[in-house]
């Protein structure tokens, strides 16, 4: 029984708009907030989706992608440089209309979030997301 609950504090929703297990939670400095989509007002080329990352590092962060893989892949381009770094604990989101692509809530799909420090150290992570309606 107790194994049974653990599994499913691992598969439930997390409040903030998207699924990631607690062991990719804390083991990334750089992590997803939400995921959501679509995003108002609607575009017929394709559903607008928002992306919001959190920098839980020390180091600040001067560069920052991430990835949607689908049928195609979407990059998500973040204001975030050597001159405007995303410090710790600060967030930032990014909004792209997916030409020709589609989404379904109950699928899962691959998020690649990478980029660089303000050292010269570079990160790559890879998470499981569903993305969920904006609230």
């Amino acid at each position: 029984m107790n194994c049974i609950i653990a599994v499913i504090l691992l598969l439930c929703p997390a409040l903030s708009g998207c699924e990631q297990s607690s062991a990719q939670q804390e083991e990334q400095d750089i992590q997803v907030v939400s995921v959501e989509g679509p995003i108002e007002p609607v575009n017929p080329g394709g559903p607008a989706v928002r992306v919001t990352i959190r920098n839980r590092s020390k180091e600040p962060v001067v560069l920052l992608n991430a990835d949607l893989e689908m049928a195609k892949v979407f990059r998500f381009y973040f204001d975030v440089s050597p001159a405007k770094p995303l410090f710790q604990d600060k967030s930032v989101s990014s909004t792209l209309t997916l030409i020709s692509g589609g989404f379904s809530e109950n699928q899962t799909y691959n998020l690649r979030i990478s980029g660089n420090y303000a050292d010269g150290s570079k990160f790559s992570y890879t998470n499981q997301i569903r993305i969920r309606k904006p609230r």
